[in-house]
């Protein structure tokens, strides 16, 4: 940046953009020059004038006279030799300095290349000047050497094998076509050059018109419809209504012509981003793995054998907080923060038996274990709580992932589950054809959805799916309802984003009022918000759930398992449904629970967010970015972005250099280095032109938000968090491993974490999600099948079999946790028959 001007043309390039362009024109001008020398060397060698030639031009139509076509065929090769050596030299007098200039000064800092336009003017009228003679020139010389052996040959041999036949001209003719053929291609590219720069005017792409993102939209859908034969939908979302995302978009990229970059500075702000963020998540990793070996070592030392945790307020409230335990020393934090809850500030060395280590983590008399979230966020293996949260993500994200029907089963079981569904249309689908059109409605030829589920859910009965719905629309989405006799709920399943219908209810994301919704389902839903796309799903289903009456069957008053609870879950898309229509049945189901897998960052307003903590828990792998993703989080972004591109303070082909991502090792300390290297600290930015456009940017989105602040009001991912972050090697001394340093530091004491796995479970807040998280599994963490999977590890670690059962447990509405409460099991004594 900023973006150069060219005839008076603004460029989507920068002058630091052209020093690889000026590497590989450098390249080629090297090889054009190369066989100018050598066409010289072959031309003079020639022998042109060789008496044995004359005889055969006495026929010749085109110049009887062999001197005279043997002088003007010299001329034309001289003259084209003779540009094509002075096209290298004069290129390589302005692409070496080009070069040299491009990497001086930083993307801010563009005085170092105040030469460049002057360069780039130079450049591209005189060689294009140069390209198009020498490609006359050659085209000519071409042309007469063709002629000439067209005059020495017979028909026959100029027919047959006419380059053996005329060897005189076979070498100079090669070098000569490959010469042109090099010419033709910068004469063309100079030709498109000249025109874009003087021809054409400035073309407005239409990234501020909403009127553009509205037809750009409808069109992408057309054409996705189009290109996968509406296998995944589409017919009913043209034409739609995509007013929300396209004002969002045309605000989020209307920058008044304030700012002036190039989409090289973009991509360099993204790398330098996502450098930030992994010296982010690796010292989140570091603290992660700090409190839970802490914990270990508490529940390891203490003489108490259920290893209980304080249940008084006072002693939760003076435990100190693991999380602001991240930018001091590893080796001190471990020496000095074993302290007594009474004040005393004296460092103490851990030993087996002491009671007050870790704060006084420990105290007896309880057998249950609470702990603020504010004060301990990971979960620990012989905590009923967590291991509740944790049974019951491992087992329900199974419905979820159930919900997307034939797609689930690719996912979770290509290769078994697809004979299993071939096994089952074989034997089952005819049979019930008839029998079940009630209870499926909407399914597909073959009923494969059904069998989907089914194949999915293998420890169910066909009786244990109660109905499933699969139509779908931008405002209605597929589910199902089924019975869990091993943990004995109900459970009402959501499908999550899988057609282009449910893509646009996705980018339906203007916040609307739950007002009237709340008027009608029995809760106060004044002031309060959540995502429109969203909402309008969750109304159909709620009034197809009343109109069918399946619910108030199976778990109503007088239904026939109404000792049963109810179970909301979703995926993706789904989870954000299942999260609001949780909301509208509470009322009705009191005791109901909602479980979000990979919900969207964008569901409810804080306090309502923060409200359905009682009934609702998100379930997040690593960098999700669905979980991240709202408005907030993406103009985050953009502005983390623009924040990186002032504070660059190298050249931005260092930035690019992928020699420098590679050499940078995943350590804390390693990476941070490597990124002070490139980047001025927060504070320390210089004053720049690019700073006061910041600045008066940053003024004129305000000003957009304010005159549109009905679409602005922030919407976060719902309910408790349960987050899965990733395990990474983490420590100060390259030469220790996790464990030998923590037993270095801890008297000789190694926690028992040598089957901590890929993750390290915690209790996440909501501001953890409020920026994206870049990364190379963002999108992969959001896979339903791989988040299944991460979470039956968790659940194996903590000691859980299928069906991953933990005893029944009861919320606290004083503590927001979990209480045990008895519970008898009772067999299940269904019949073994599957359908």
């Amino acid at each position: 940046m900023p973006a150069l001007r060219l005839c008076g043309r603004k460029t989507m390039i920068a002058g630091d953009e052209l020093r690889i362009y000026s590497l590989l024109i450098g390249f080629g001008r090297f090889i054009q020059s190369g066989l100018a020398i050598g066409l010289t060397f072959l031309t003079i060698k020639q022998q042109v004038y060789d008496v044995e030639l004359r005889p055969m031009l006495e026929g010749c139509d085109f110049s009887p006279d062999f001197e005279m076509f043997a002088q003007n065929q010299r001329l034309f090769v001289v003259g084209y030799v003779t540009i094509a050596l002075a096209m290298p030299l004069v290129s390589l007098s302005t692409l070496l300095p080009m070069h040299i200039l491009s990497g001086r000064g930083t993307p801010t800092d563009t005085a170092p290349r105040r030469l460049m336009p002057m360069l780039c003017h130079i450049s591209i009228s005189l060689e294009s000047c140069l390209r198009v003679a020498a490609l006359t020139f050659g085209i000519f010389a071409i042309s007469l050497a063709y002629e000439f052996c067209g005059c020495t040959l017979t028909e026959e041999e100029f027919a047959t094998d006419w380059n053996d036949a005329c060897s005189l001209q076979k070498t100079n003719r090669v070098i000569l076509i490959i010469s042109i053929v090099f010419h033709g291609i910068d004469a063309t590219l100079s030709l498109f050059t000249l025109i874009y720069l003087i021809c054409c005017r400035v073309v407005n792409f239409g990234v501020n018109s909403d009127s553009c993102w509205n037809t750009f939209f409808n069109v992408c859908m057309a054409c996705s419809s189009a290109l996968t034969c509406c296998f995944f939908g589409g017919t009913k979302a043209i034409g739609g209504d995509f007013t929300d995302i396209s004002i969002l978009l045309a605000n989020f990229f209307n920058d008044d012509d304030i700012l002036d970059i190039t989409p090289s500075d973009v991509a360099a702000g993204l790398i330098m981003v996502r450098r930030e963020n992994k010296v982010e998540v690796i010292r989140r990793r570091s603290d992660l793995n700090f409190s839970r070996r802490q914990l270990r070592l508490s529940a390891m030392s203490s003489p108490d054998s259920n290893r209980s945790l304080p249940t008084d307020r006072a002693s939760i409230s003076s435990v100190p907080s693991f999380r602001t335990l991240q930018t001091t020393d590893r080796r001190s934090i471990m020496s000095t923060s074993n302290r007594s809850v009474t004040g005393d500030s004296t460092p103490s060395v851990v030993t087996p038996g002491d009671k007050h280590h870790i704060s006084s983590l420990t105290s007896a008399g309880n057998n249950n274990r609470r702990m603020s979230m504010g004060i301990r966020e990971v979960l620990m293996e012989d905590s009923n709580p967590d291991r509740h949260a944790v049974a019951e993500g491992a087992w329900f994200y199974k419905y979820a992932a159930a919900s997307y029907g034939w797609v689930a089963v690719m996912l979770l079981k290509p290769v078994s589950g697809t004979l299993k569904m071939i096994y089952y249309v074989f034997r089952y689908t005819t049979f019930c054809r008839n029998s079940e059109s009630k209870k499926y409605v909407n399914d597909i030829w073959l009923q494969l959805r059904r069998l989907a589920i089914r194949t999915v859910l293998d420890h169910l009965y066909e009786q244990d799916v109660v109905y499933a719905t699969f139509e779908h629309s931008v405002t209605k989405t597929p589910y199902f309802i089924a019975m869990d006799h091993a943990w004995k709920t109900v459970v009402l399943s959501i499908r999550g984003t899988m057609s282009l219908e449910s893509l646009l209810a996705d980018i339906s994301l203007t916040p609307e009022s739950l007002e009237q919704v709340g008027k009608e389902c029995g809760f106060d839903g004044s002031d309060h918000y959540t995502h429109r796309g969203m909402l309008a799903c969750a109304k159909w289903i709620y009034a197809d759930l009343k109109e069918h009456g399946f619910l108030d069957e199976l778990v109503g008053p007088s239904g026939s398992h109404k000792e049963y609870s109810l179970r909301i879950v979703g995926h993706s898309l789904g989870a954000g449904v299942a999260s609001i229509l949780s909301l509208m049945l509470r009322s009705e189901y009191p005791n109901l629970r909602c479980l979000a897998f990979g919900a969207p960052g964008c569901v409810f307003d804080a306090q309502l967010a923060e409200e359905s903590s009682t009934w609702t828990t998100s379930y997040v792998v690593d960098c999700d970015f669905v979980s991240r993703l709202s408005k907030e989080s993406v103009e985050a972004l953009r502005n983390d972005v623009l924040e990186m591109i002032a504070r660059i303070k190298v050249p931005k082909h260092r930035v690019f250099e992928l020699r420098r991502l590679k050499k940078a090792k995943h350590n804390e300390e390693t990476l941070s280095k490597s990124n002070d290297d490139i980047l001025f600290g927060a504070h320390e930015v210089e004053t720049s032109n690019f700073r006061k456009q910041l600045e008066e940017f940053y003024a004129f989105q305000q000003s957009l938000k304010e005159m549109d602040a009905a679409n602005y009001i922030p919407l976060y991912i719902p309910g408790k968090i349960l987050h899965l972050h990733g395990v990474g090697k983490e420590t100060g001394n390259e030469n220790l491993s996790p464990r030998e340093e923590f037993a270095a530091t801890n008297g000789g004491m190694i926690s028992s974490d040598s089957n901590d796995g890929r993750y390290t479970a915690r209790w996440a807040k909501r501001k953890d999600f409020e920026r994206i998280v870049l990364s190379s599994h963002l999108l992969w963490d959001h896979h339903p099948g791989f988040g299944l999977d991460s979470f039956r590890e968790v659940a194996t670690r903590f000691g859980l079999e299928e069906p991953f059962f933990v005893e029944r447990l009861e919320i606290d509405e004083e503590t927001g946790f979990e209480e045990v409460t008895d519970f008898d099991e009772e067999d299940d004594d269904d019949d073994d028959d599957d359908f």
